[in-house]
């Protein structure tokens, strides 16, 4: 048979050896020294034997190809597979949008506060029970939001640990995180916490003190950066078992900080406690990078944390995401606090997203609109298909490819739907090959 190289296979250099990676397998090797280098340059329409090296190699590693095979089809089918995929259930879920902060650029904070009754409460779970009894169902992940979900912990409490045994005794992973400011701990908090299964809590700064306290505003809490740091302590002493992931926004403005918020992090001493995830502040406004100038500034932040003992788990952005957005998977949903649905949590200031309601006994009545969202297909766009990280991104943000002015629904010159790694990747790779032990 016929071999030709993978349209997604990438060659570099690096510290004196040669290295190939493949966005569409994940898969990464050190080339340098050996006959699979020259294989490689070589293969073009090629009959070779796949049974002896150096080809067996590169064929499991997705470097090679047979000649007719038609790489683009292959995405679509691993795209339609995971987004129809239904084993794994996702839900982000709020009771309420009462917040007791007013952070600057927050889009829920002119939106009706509505919260949701115990009532209400009741019908919610009888619907996340009835998810799990779903014969198919293998793994059920939330997020409780908000709002800040900590004013109706022990609400959270009671439906999570509910469920969490139901999970159980169905034979169903169960996942849950909770995505907080953090302005609100105490002991009391923590043992709340700890007996409601909770697995996972994020919580975000905004660069360090000077500019952090300057967007999130609270006339409760004039410091929110050093209440948050300090309650962050408090989980880890309280919740062992807690995994806390420290989100930090990255703008223009915040940046030169960073170096100031990494030694108030040595100083916690929590580096086995805490995982580290960044992310860009995103608006049209001068404060924040496009995706490309983060980009660049994502890959400084990695090594400077690095070289402070910080670990990072490269392995992991590196593995192609077929799901794609979450918005476009048939399993995953948003939930707000009136029990109406939505595909993505960015979509509801506006009813006109809906796309049903969980109504009495806990049964989902859809409008119609979800088949709007499911028929996304990244591959539609003509930038996508031509483009070598397309396996590790899918067309990035759902949302903004939906919402888009342009007539493709994708403005590429303004970045919005590309993910850094496309201006990044092989500084990632780097990064992945220099740490992994």
């Amino acid at each position: 048979m016929h071999y030709r190289s993978s349209n997604f296979s990438i060659l570099f250099e690096h510290k004196q050896n040669t290295y190939i990676y493949n966005t569409h397998s994940g898969a990464i090797a050190n080339i340098s020294g050996n006959n699979i280098h020259s294989a490689f340059n070589t293969i073009e329409d090629l009959s070779v034997d796949i049974s002896s090296e150096p080809y067996k190699s590169l064929v499991l590693g997705g470097f090679i190809v047979p000649f007719d095979t038609d790489e683009l089809s292959e995405i679509r089918c691993d795209m339609c597979k995971n987004k129809f995929k239904a084993s794994h259930i996702d839900f982000s879920i709020c009771l309420s949008y009462e917040c007791n902060l007013s952070c600057s650029y927050c889009f829920e904070k002119n939106w009706v506060k509505i919260t949701s009754s115990t009532d209400i409460d009741s019908r919610l779970l009888a619907y996340l029970q009835g998810q799990v009894r779903e014969k198919e169902t293998k793994r059920v992940s939330i997020n409780w939001s908000g709002g800040e979900p900590m004013l109706f912990l022990d609400r959270i409490s009671k439906t999570n640990s509910k469920l969490s045994i139901f999970c159980k005794e169905h034979s169903v992973k169960y996942r849950s995180t909770i995505t907080t400011n953090l302005t609100l701990c105490s002991p009391e908090i923590c043992d709340n916490l700890r007996k409601a299964a909770i697995n996972t809590l994020q919580v975000t700064l905004d660069g360090h003190r000077s500019i952090h306290d300057k967007y999130r505003i609270s006339h409760l809490y004039p410091a929110t950066y050093d209440l948050i740091l300090e309650n962050i302590s408090m989980l880890c002493e309280y919740v062992p078992s807690l995994t806390i992931v420290l989100r930090i926004n990255v703008s223009r403005e915040n940046f030169p900080t960073l170096p100031l918020l990494i030694k108030d992090l040595a100083k916690l001493n929590l580096k086995n406690r805490i995982r580290i995830a960044f992310a860009r502040l995103r608006s049209h406004d001068s404060k924040c990078f496009s995706v490309e100038e983060y980009a660049h500034h994502e890959i400084v932040l990695y090594r400077s944390f690095i070289d402070e003992g910080w670990s990072f788990n490269f392995k992991r952005k590196l593995t192609p995401r077929y799901e794609g957005c979450a918005a476009y998977t048939k399993r995953s949903y948003a939930i707000c606090p009136d029990l109406s649905v939505l595909k993505c949590w960015e979509l509801a200031s506006s009813n006109k997203h809906k796309i049903g309601r969980i109504e009495e006994k806990g049964k989902m009545i859809l409008n119609g609109k979800e088949s709007t969202a499911l028929a996304l297909d990244p591959l539609d766009n003509q930038d996508c298909r031509d483009c070598i990280h397309l396996p590790l991104c899918m067309g990035g943000c759902a949302v903004d490819r939906s919402t888009s002015t342009s007539s493709d629904n994708c403005d590429m010159r303004l970045g919005i739907n590309c993910n850094p790694i496309k201006y990044n990747l092989i500084d990632i790779i780097k990064a992945y090959i220099d740490t992994d032990k």
